[in-house]
């Protein structure tokens, strides 16, 4: 008995350490494109703040990023269960795919024309914001990390 307690002790453990790694990727690129937004040719003229860094809590992924521009502001918060996380995939910015709508979004979007609008919905992709080309190293860290935390993902379309 105590041999099956220690097992489930370090395998549990060693997911765990593994959800951190999930999450240093993440917030190390996130970190590395938002100092270096406005010397990228990529710039898209939006600028990002992290307001909360990538974190998973009880399973739950999430993000709280600002987005701001000469026109509006929007502070969107996405959350979901890594467990629902099915595929990691690029296009305009680092996408997980989620099974079923999932991902929860709350945002709130600021104008000087229409004052304050706070919308929630549901969703099958979880926008990381990471989105400069040549980062393709950064998917496969992430499957790497996602099945030694014990989840099996795929990686599905790579746009740069």
């Amino acid at each position: 008995m105590k041999s099956l307690s220690l097992l489930f002790f370090l395998i549990s453990t060693f997911c765990f350490s593994q959800e951190k790694e999930i999450v240093k990727i993440l917030n190390e690129q996130i970190k590395k494109e938002i100092r270096d937004q406005f010397e990228n040719p990529y710039f898209d003229g939006d600028t990002l703040t992290m307001m909360k860094e990538f974190s998973i809590n009880n399973k739950i992924l999430s993000v709280q990023m600002k987005k701001s521009n000469g026109f509006r502001t929007v502070v969107e918060t996405q959350e979901v269960p890594i467990s629902k996380i099915s595929s990691v995939g690029k296009d305009i910015n680092i996408i997980f795919d989620a099974m079923g709508n999932d991902v929860k979004i709350k945002s709130k979007k600021f104008s000087k024309d229409d004052g304050e609008e706070v919308f929630e919905s549901d969703s099958e992709m979880f926008f990381t914001y990471i989105h400069f080309p040549g980062i393709e190293y950064v998917g496969n860290d992430l499957l790497k990390a996602f099945e030694k935390a014990g989840f099996k993902i795929n990686k599905n379309y790579w746009y740069d």
